[in-house]
């Protein structure tokens, strides 16, 4: 292989032995720990993206890895297969995700007095007995069921893990808003840049005057989502070039995109 490609590495090492390559790509999107797997891999021929300044500064100091081979940059996002066309609003305020785990957290526990208070709909798994209005869940929804619904929807809230919020973001933040639908937000790394987000407290309060105060075109929405994330994507394929340009055998172009994606003897874990 000329490339592996590590897309979300676990806490723990990896065994390379036997395994012929150049490179190592890991992707660290989602803010999980890993450093096992990070002092297991062959600092010369290893290079991470992560979104944090922090995390970056973390494997520097803490694990000793190289500067010069990790990258600041969010995951690329392939916007035609994470959006489609706006359709009429059939829905005011609503939550896609699964009941998390987050005890003492005050943010989680606000959410699911909005959900009791207010009227939202609910999609996802692990709710019942948590909220106090069954009738308010509309079950799971698949990968195009959730892009659909956000593109029917004026608002949506979003709640990340607690170890995500000042390392990475959810990806509600793209999807959402690539469908026309404002997220609220509690406050993160990423809460303030991105378009489409609301930075909230979760108090019933701050929900309801933000959704009077915080207005925009769900086309002009979309135009911003798609300008900034397609930004980013250039981004993350000038990176990917430069990378490129070291290897030996130059027959491959990773990406790490599905529509930027041109893989040859890519081998992926």
């Amino acid at each position: 292989a000329n490339v592996i490609s590590i897309v979300r590495g676990l806490d723990k090492p990896i065994d390379l032995s036997g395994i012929e390559f150049q490179q190592i790509h890991v992707y660290d999107y989602g803010g999980w720990k890993y450093d096992s797997l990070v002092k297991s891999l062959p600092f010369d021929k290893s290079f991470i993206f992560t979104t944090s300044p922090a995390t970056k500064e973390y494997l520097i100091n803490t694990l000793g890895f190289p500067e010069k081979n990790i990258f600041i940059a969010l995951p690329p996002v392939d916007m035609e297969l994470f959006s489609t066309k706006l359709k009429p609003v059939k829905y005011k305020l609503i939550h896609i995700g699964n009941h998390k785990k987050a005890d003492n957290d005050i943010y989680h526990d606000r959410m699911k007095s909005i959900i009791d208070t207010l009227d939202v709909k609910v999609w996802g798994m692990n709710w019942n007995g948590h909220i106090k209005d069954n009738h308010k869940l509309k079950g799971r929804s698949g990968f195009f069921e959730t892009t659909k619904i956000y593109s029917q929807s004026e608002y949506a809230l979003g709640l990340m893990y607690p170890f995500q919020r000042e390392v990475t973001f959810s990806g509600r933040f793209w999807q959402a808003t690539l469908n026309g639908c404002l997220l609220f937000s509690e406050p993160g790394l990423y809460s303030k840049s991105i378009p489409g987000i609301i930075e909230t407290n979760y108090t019933i309060q701050d929900i309801q005057n933000k959704m009077v105060s915080v207005t925009t075109s769900r086309q002009q929405l979309v135009k911003e989502a798609k300008e900034y994330w397609n930004t980013n994507n250039i981004k993350n394929i000038n990176i990917h070039k430069e990378l490129n340009l070291l290897l030996k055998d130059y027959n491959i172009g990773v990406y790490a995109c599905c529509k930027y994606t041109c893989l040859n003897n890519l081998r992926v874990i």
